[in-house]
């Protein structure tokens, strides 16, 4: 029997079976391993809702179903590369990986929703054209969205309350991006560079703990940036009152608050309008991972999350903390060390690596091997292979490897 966590009886009660959908964040770039900026003009002429750009020109996302079944996810990516693979013009190529590397110049796409916001936001800080969110084209995620059958309120609470857990976790266990803008940076995870840049116009303070990228007001009634671990919300009320206040602090209109927060953990509980979702698209979106280098990584990833959350639900007790205080400072190590470090007497390698054997009682047959194959991902640390060869190889290695895991030869 696995003891309950607490004796409120906040984080007990089961779920119902528990589905993932996945996002997979791809630069595009040619044999010069520059980027396509017509990548995005693909995927759109494609018309398949699996297959969207992103906000850089040379970006582009692959979506998969919601599913209880890995397989599904990695037949479903594999269809959708193969399908945006025959598009491409020869001499390009799909790089997944957390940052591209190399100087760039950042583009965004010609859309004028995101042109405009880009826009305020330089006005606003006073950054340079192809600085502040515009960097952000250049970064590739892994997002998983988590739901269960006959999700309620309380379960999205629950859930986004342990998915917060492991956002130190998500950033350790994928960080593989040492070099971004052309530059080594003293950090195994790239992001540090963008939120360095925007501290230095005095808009934001930390480094991966960024939570909230909104335009909106303080306390002292001044412009500002709003960052930070949010807060572990009590109940569904209490969600609705801070999107209610933050919708007010915003430059935004009401309706559509939900989908505009940078966020690494959230609840969705509305589409892009601000209409209420239906019952089974409810969902809690974990976002702070960087792109793996392969899909099976990112597969292992998202099994671990899963089945966390399935074990949380049922009672499993947690070491990792649950305040904002120190869930700030582990992120914050774990984007400059990777796995390899330690916190309040917690050494984060070896307490992930003792619960998979406990996490094994939540996985289908199927998700067992990915589980295992987590494990061996926490061992590996993957930035360390990427400082250790230098930016282009390493890049042009994982382009290869990519293109014959998923058949796009």
């Amino acid at each position: 029997m696995i003891a309950r966590n607490n004796g409120n009886g906040r984080n007990t009660g089961n779920l119902g079976k528990i589905k993932t959908g996945l996002e997979f964040e791809l630069f595009v770039v040619d044999d010069n391993l520059k980027p396509f900026e017509e990548a995005y003009k693909i995927a759109e002429d494609l018309g398949d809702e699996r297959i969207q750009h992103e906000l850089g020109r040379y970006q582009v996302e692959i979506i998969t179903s919601p599913s209880n079944d890995v397989q599904d996810h990695r037949d479903e990516a594999r269809e959708s590369l193969q399908k945006l693979h025959k598009k491409l013009p020869n001499g390009t190529h799909l790089l997944p990986i957390g940052a591209y590397p190399f100087v760039f110049t950042p583009n965004v796409i010609p859309d004028p929703r995101l042109l405009d916001m880009t826009d305020k936001f330089r006005k606003k800080y006073g950054f340079a054209e192809g600085q502040g969110l515009e960097l952000a084209s250049g970064l590739q995620g892994l997002h998983v969205n988590i739901s269960a059958e006959g999700q309620t309120d309380e379960d999205s609470i629950r859930m986004n309350r342990f998915l917060r857990e492991l956002v130190p976790v998500g950033v350790a266990a994928s960080a593989n991006s040492p070099y971004f803008m052309g530059k080594r940076l003293n950090y195994a995870d790239n992001i540090s560079e963008l939120f360095e840049n925007m501290n230095g116009h005095g808009v934001l303070g930390g480094r991966r703990t960024l939570y909230l990228l909104c335009i909106g007001k303080n306390s002292g009634n001044e412009d500002s940036l709003r960052y930070g671990i949010p807060q572990d919300f009590s109940s569904i009320d209490e969600y609705t009152k801070f999107l209610d206040e933050l919708a007010g602090a915003m430059d935004i209109a009401e309706s559509g608050v939900e989908s505009t927060l940078y966020t690494d953990v959230r609840i969705r509980t509305q589409d892009k309008k601000g209409n209420p979702l239906p019952k089974d698209q409810k969902r809690v979106e974990f976002r702070p991972s960087d792109m793996l280098p392969t899909i099976e990584d990112n597969l292992a990833l998202s099994t671990f999350l899963k089945t966390y959350v399935a074990a949380r639900s049922e009672g499993l007790q947690t070491l990792l903390p649950q305040d904002s205080k120190n869930l700030s400072i582990m992120t914050d190590k774990a984007q400059k060390y990777g796995t390899r470090f330690s916190h309040g007497g917690l050494n984060v390698h070896d307490y992930v690596t003792s619960l998979i054997p406990t996490l094994m009682a939540y996985a289908e047959p199927n998700e067992q091997q990915y589980l295992k194959r987590f494990s061996e991902l926490l061992e590996r640390n993957p930035a360390q292979q990427h400082i250790m060869e230098g930016s282009k190889s390493y890049v042009g290695r994982t382009i290869n490897e990519f293109a014959a895991e998923n058949g796009l030869a």
